[in-house]
């Protein structure tokens, strides 16, 4: 309970409205981003504001992207099932930042190209 009041507290200083909108824009840049990187797996007008999902259009090694992130500090989610190896995942909800997604888009372009560079 302590937890679930300390959280609304959090949300209602923001306003629900400033959240969403920080939440759109960062599902905005990350869209950006990974429309010129890889490919978005959500077709047009079916994209989250919470979560963005990549196809692997570079066809690197997601496992070692998703592990080399996660050695930098970063997790991010492989696709399961049929998607796994063909797509990976983003979030930014929460008490993500602008800046913390801008972080993590750099180290996943300095990964992204060292795989490359790799092959």
């Amino acid at each position: 309970m302590f937890g679930l009041q300390s959280q609304l507290k959090r949300i209602l200083a923001e306003t629900v409205e400033n959240r969403f909108e920080r939440h759109r824009q960062m599902a905005h840049r990350s869209r950006e981003w990974g429309r010129e990187k890889f490919g978005l797996f959500a077709e047009s007008g079916y994209e989250s504001n919470t979560v963005t999902c990549f196809n692997n259009n570079a066809g690197i090694d997601l496992g070692k992207l998703i592990q080399d992130a996660g050695n930098q500090g970063f997790i991010i989610s492989g696709g399961y099932g049929e998607l796994k190896g063909k797509t990976f995942r983003i979030g930014h909800m929460g008490e993500h930042q602008m800046a913390d997604i801008e972080e993590l888009l750099i180290v996943l372009d300095a990964i992204t190209n060292a795989l490359r560079d790799d092959r």
